[in-house]
């Protein structure tokens, strides 16, 4: 039982730690110095889906973000930008994409752009290393509590669906991650200029908890999510309860904006609590206009390849792959 806990979730949690640890030491940003102005905002993104080629002249342009940001420097606004990593896109040699970063900090006067795991430091190491510690030794016992209750209630099936998951996120991987996000964030919102506003990408992950928690305590301005993709009646990591068994407090952006009736109406549907949301264009698909007035007439007898677009998760579009392939072959169409 013992060897079973440590290496199912206690090793690989701590070899992450180590991976962590090295791979953001080689994150380097010069000159920590944030937008101070009565007119700066600051944005939360991923750093992820960026243009390339422009990132290599100088130049940033999101594909999230689109036209937002020059909207808002024509405006008069500077923007500090605090950008997370992630393990999809192009930026697999992060000491070059810090490089960027910093002669766009240097040659640009209206922007200015962070890494949030650059600010990793020993101290925050030790904190992270501590609490994951902490949490073998709390945590361990109240899952095996956990576990007992879900047999004594018949429900013993659904601690087998919810098990993997429990145990990462108090035990393993997903919790190293999450403390890093927590002492990260901490360490970053207590930094920033107290009279400025906030915008972020608004999806409902662990990492916005943090952002929005350690907002609320060092900087009482507006804060306000941006969902930048369709939300599904199925995703429920958007939806909140007005109250809680525990009284917990429920960490929401002041103002949340979505990009379409079709969000509106699914979360009213759900008795969301409607006051918070409100309707913004969808900058990220203004592209989509050029298209609105051109009808093309399709032989499909003539179609000789069928594009398949995957799913974010690669099982999704293995699963997807694998009812498609056989009709492919019966109607001799290539994939792309």
């Amino acid at each position: 039982r013992i060897l079973y806990f440590f290496s199912k979730n206690f090793i690989p949690g701590l070899i992450l730690f180590v991976i962590n640890c090295i791979y953001f030491q080689y994150i380097r940003i010069k000159n920590y110095k944030w937008k101070d102005e009565d007119n700066s905002i600051h944005v939360v993104s991923y750093l992820f889906n960026l243009d390339i080629e422009k990132l290599n002249k100088g130049e940033f342009f999101s594909n999230q973000w689109k036209i937002l940001p020059e909207k808002l420097k024509k405006n008069g606004k500077t923007i500090n930008w605090l950008h997370l990593l992630t393990k999809k896109g192009n930026f697999k040699n992060i000491k070059k994409t810090a490089n960027l970063f910093n002669y766009i900090n240097l040659n640009n006067d209206q922007e200015k752009h962070y890494i949030l795991e650059s600010f990793t430091d020993l101290k925050l190491i030790i904190k992270v290393l501590n609490n994951f510690f902490k949490f073998q030794f709390f945590c361990w016992s109240k899952i095996k509590n956990l576990s007992c209750s879900f047999t004594t209630d018949n429900n013993y099936f659904l601690w087998n669906v919810f098990r993997n998951d429990i145990e990462k996120s108090f035990l393993g991987t997903v919790l190293i991650n999450n403390l890093f996000y927590i002492f990260l964030f901490k360490k970053v919102i207590s930094s920033i200029p107290k009279k400025n506003s906030g915008l972020y990408l608004y999806e409902s992950q662990s990492w916005e908890k943090a952002l929005l928690y350690f907002w609320n305590i060092y900087n009482k301005n507006e804060i306000i999510g941006v969902s930048h993709s369709s939300i599904k009646f199925w995703e429920l990591q958007y939806f909140n309860i007005k109250k809680n068994r525990y009284n917990m407090q429920v960490n929401l952006p002041h103002k949340i904006f979505l990009n379409g009736r079709g969000a509106f109406d699914i979360l009213k549907n759900a008795n969301q609590n409607m006051n918070i949301y409100c309707i913004v264009e969808a900058l990220r698909y203004l592209y989509l206009k050029k298209y609105i007035n051109k009808q093309k007439v399709f032989n499909y007898s003539k179609i000789k390849k069928i594009l398949v677009l995957g799913d974010i998760s690669s099982e999704t579009s293995e699963n997807m792959l694998e009812s498609i392939i056989p009709f492919a072959r019966e109607n001799q169409k290539n994939l792309v």
